[in-house]
């Protein structure tokens, strides 16, 4: 009878390190999907910013005041594709008579800028910048004040999903050539 015993409490030892071993294999497994899956938003919230190539000053009239403000971007190779309509120009300027910029039908039509599409990269949609798209990004309007200066403009391209970009140059009162670069500042 003790051998049948010890048999049977055997039997349950190895049982219950079975159901344990599977509970443990269990939790482990979804532990890891859910890792894999905070480290999928983290990287997406992470996307680096798109680049600014260049801010202009455009004077369309020659009176040497600012008529266009137009600011160049691209993005880093890799990264996932910019939607315009959920990107949002922040300005902290005297030049310019608006907070934010947006671009589409739903933005301010007095503080809305529009693209250009200076080079469509192969994976090219409209109201979308991807990998080797080169777009500007052109302002005009009622509230840009030409005429005024402010040697301490800042500008944030602040995307949907990824990291703002932020650029500081001075906005001169009067422009020239009519097509003069304020960054960056050439040496």
């Amino acid at each position: 009878m003790a051998g049948l015993d010890a048999l049977i409490l055997l039997i349950a030892i190895i049982l219950a390190s079975v159901v344990l071993t599977y509970a443990y294999l269990g939790t482990t497994k979804n532990l890891m999907a859910k890792d894999q899956d905070i480290a999928i938003r983290k990287q997406n919230a992470l996307q680096k910013p798109v680049v600014i190539d260049q801010i202009r000053a455009v004077d369309e009239d020659s009176d040497r005041l600012v008529d266009n403000l137009i600011i160049r971007v691209r993005q880093r190779w890799g990264d996932d594709p910019l939607f315009f309509n959920g990107t949002i120009i922040v300005v902290d300027s005297k030049v310019i008579n608006c907070t934010a910029l947006s671009y589409g039908p739903d933005s301010n039509e007095d503080c809305a800028y529009t693209i250009r599409y200076v080079s469509k990269g192969g994976d090219f949609r409209q109201n979308y910048m991807n990998s080797g798209d080169i777009v500007e990004i052109v302002f005009f309007g009622p509230n840009l004040i030409g005429g005024a200066s402010d040697y301490n403009s800042i500008i944030r391209i602040v995307p949907h999903e990824a990291m703002p970009t932020v650029a500081t140059f001075e906005f001169p009162q009067r422009i020239y050539p009519a097509n003069m670069q304020l960054w960056p500042l050439r040496a």
